[in-house]
């Protein structure tokens, strides 16, 4: 049984997985290249996200990055000096 770590994340928790896609998107990479480099299928990372956004009050990957950084991620993608990727 794989164990899914978790990450405290301003209000609220998020997985490791949702953390790549986070740092990902800080990083600039677009939704295909995220999904190919998470080797998950593009809607399923449209799922996700739409998931995250929701659970962040955020509409946007724009947005979703700005909260990212003003709860601990820096702009190379790292959380709170921990490296994510």
């Amino acid at each position: 049984m794989k164990t899914i770590e978790y990450l405290k994340f301003g209000k609220t928790s998020i997985t490791l997985h949702n953390a790549k896609i986070i740092a990902l998107v800080i990083l600039g990479f677009e939704r295909k290249e995220i999904a190919e480099k998470l080797g998950i299928a593009e809607s399923t990372l449209n799922t996700e996200m739409g998931i995250l956004f929701k659970s962040l009050q955020v509409n946007n990957a724009a947005r979703l990055a700005a909260v990212a950084v003003e709860n601990g991620f820096d702009t190379k993608g790292r959380f709170k000096r921990r490296r994510i990727l």
